[in-house]
């Protein structure tokens, strides 16, 4: 194990779930010993019981988890933890077990604190404060009995550690799992952000952003984020499979199983510092099936979908068939394509790859122009490619045609996982009118890729395309190895926002639109362009052969009458 210092402060605003049957692993059981924990020490506080503020339930439950995963998994020597539950947490019981347990991990060893209770904004708004066992459901008393995250920070820079990182998985808003103040005349959180010079050798992650509040697991009465964090490192957030978590897997696992799960709220979990530092080597346990876990907990509570900005919501039905798990995305108003006013991908191509795939995606960039405004209504979108299982039930039913790929050219994954291609635009149309959708516009999938039209390069954000979040052509080699597709959604670093998977890679996706060489006279209500017509439709996202052809705004277009090996598609679905 690297030698890290890990800061996990889940304050979470705890209520009752609509349901008490939950399929959650039980965390209680230690997966298989690791090691590497011999030279660390760890802070855990589970404030459950609070005195005069609402309880936060499940917590003392959590932190017992994380005590059994240091103790068995990492063997952090029991001696060196200091564990403090309900009344023992308070403000000067935190800041003496801080100290001692800063002291107690050497520079080869790492620190790990763990917090789950309640947190608020400090009296300027500027910073969160840890609320201690103790105080009273006055803001005066909060703040004096409390613990603000700079004085913790602090007092967690004295440690010789090499590596302190410090995931402040902390709901500072203020607010109680229903939304509802925890007590009146707190001031709202300003800054979403940890206060003071951020020392070099943190990482810090929150369990919600600033405006936001932390809730239980759906389907059970515990702290998410937490229980969640610890999941991934057990296992379930190795994403590359590479035997190690870190702080961006660990994060976004819990970003996924939230987006997944959760119906009626929003919760993001955020992460500041070098990502890519390893946590701890992963305990190897299989991840949960997030969709079963959703269908047991969520049944009946479809997720609210807010009028300001984009949102996902999973699970939405298409009478049956398919299968299919739909993202839905707010309407609004976007920049669509590049150049003035849109997304900058000028000399983009030249800085981040060479070769002659790379010329032809510069030379191909004049016809994402004109960047013009375009007006959306709310629509959903199949959160992954259609699969090759789901396509087979449409073949099987008698209404789609088998996919056929050209003569000469190798056969495709036949994986049932796998997305479909090999699939015409005609096709590709049949089925997505059988799950009782279409195919979306051009408009629709820019805007989706987008996360809601920001103005990202790729669907994750601005960092270059990599085999950690998108299934392309690595050295020549497709496929990041496999030289074909993969399982739809294997790539979770590479999501949207809203949890759409592989808007990048892994297979192009045919689109409802005509090709046309500009966006000069293109609609701006966010419909297909459809007339006039011409001979190519349009296809998005790039494929497990593309390496640079993975952009937002990339367009491509094929012969709508042919199939291509690298070629599926994703059906929309209009909002009733």
């Amino acid at each position: 194990m690297n030698s890290t210092a890990l800061l996990f402060l889940a304050a979470t605003l705890l209520g009752a779930p609509a349901h008490a049957q939950t399929r959650w692993p039980d965390l209680s059981r230690p997966v298989s010993s690791v090691g590497g924990g011999s030279k660390d020490a760890a802070l855990l506080i589970g404030i459950e019981d609070y005195a005069f503020v609402s309880d936060v339930q499940g917590a003392g439950k959590n932190i017992l988890a994380w005590y059994d995963y240091l103790t068995k998994t990492l063997k952090v020597p029991p001696n060196r933890i200091e564990l403090l539950r309900d009344s023992d947490g308070t403000r000067e019981e935190i800041e003496a077990a801080a100290e001692k347990a800063a002291k107690a991990a050497g520079p080869e060893g790492t620190l790990w604190v763990v917090f789950i209770g309640h947190g608020a904004p400090s009296k300027d708004g500027k910073d969160g404060v840890l609320i201690g066992a103790d105080a009273q459901q006055k803001a005066t008393s909060l703040y004096a009995r409390s613990l603000p995250q700079k004085q913790l920070l602090e007092l967690l820079k004295q440690s010789e550690a090499a590596n302190i990182h410090i995931i402040l998985d902390a709901c500072f808003s203020g607010r109680q799992s229903e939304g509802a103040p925890l007590i009146a005349g707190l001031q709202p959180l300003i800054v979403a952000q940890t206060p003071g010079a951020r020392d070099p050798r943190m990482v810090i992650a929150t369990a919600a952003e600033g405006d936001q509040f932390a809730g239980p697991l759906p389907g059970d009465k515990r702290p998410a984020f937490s229980y969640l964090a610890l999941g991934a490192l057990r296992g379930w957030g190795d994403m590359d499979g590479d035997g190690q978590v870190t702080a961006s897997e660990m994060v976004s696992y819990t970003k996924r199983g939230l987006q997944s799960t959760l119906r009626g709220r929003e919760q993001t979990p955020t992460l500041r510092g070098d990502g890519e530092r390893t946590i701890a080597p992963s305990g190897k346990e299989g991840e949960p099936d997030l969709d079963e876990i959703a269908k047991a907990t969520n049944l009946g509570t479809p997720k609210a979908v807010p009028d300001s900005a984009p949102a996902s919501s999973e699970g939405r039905g298409d009478k049956g068939r398919g299968g299919i798990a739909w993202v839905t995305l707010s309407g609004g108003e976007f920049v669509m394509g590049s150049g003035e006013g849109g997304v900058k991908n000028r000399n983009v191509v030249a800085r981040l790859f060479s070769g002659s795939e790379g010329a032809a995606g510069a030379l191909r960039e004049t016809d994402q122009k004109p960047a013009h405004k375009v007006q959306l209504a709310s629509f959903q979108l199949a959160k992954k490619e259609v699969t090759n299982r789901q396509y087979n039930a449409c073949v099987e039913e008698g209404t789609c045609q088998p996919a056929i790929c050209p003569r000469g050219s190798e056969d495709p994954s036949t994986d049932p996982d796998d997305p479909v291609v090999c699939v015409t635009w005609e096709q590709a149309r049949r089925f997505s009118e059988w799950v009782g959708g279409r195919l979306p516009s051009e408009a629709e999938w820019e805007y989706a890729a987008r996360s809601g039209g920001k103005p990202v390069l790729y669907p994750w954000g601005s960092e270059s395309p990599d085999c950690r979040r998108a299934v392309m052509s690595k050295g020549r080699v497709g496929g990041c190895g496999r030289e074909s597709t993969a399982p739809g959604c294997s790539k979770p670093l590479g999501n949207t926002d809203q949890g759409l998977c592989d808007m990048a890679g892994n297979a192009w996706e045919w689109v409802q639109d005509w090709y046309h060489s500009s966006y000069k006279n293109a609609p701006t209500d966010g419909s297909a362009w459809e007339s006039p017509a011409t001979s190519r439709r349009v296809v998005r996202g790039g494929g497990w052969t593309s390496a640079t052809y993975l952009r937002t705004t990339y367009r491509e277009s094929q012969n709508p009458e042919k199939s291509y090996t690298d070629v599926g598609f994703r059906p929309a679905h209009d909002l009733e």
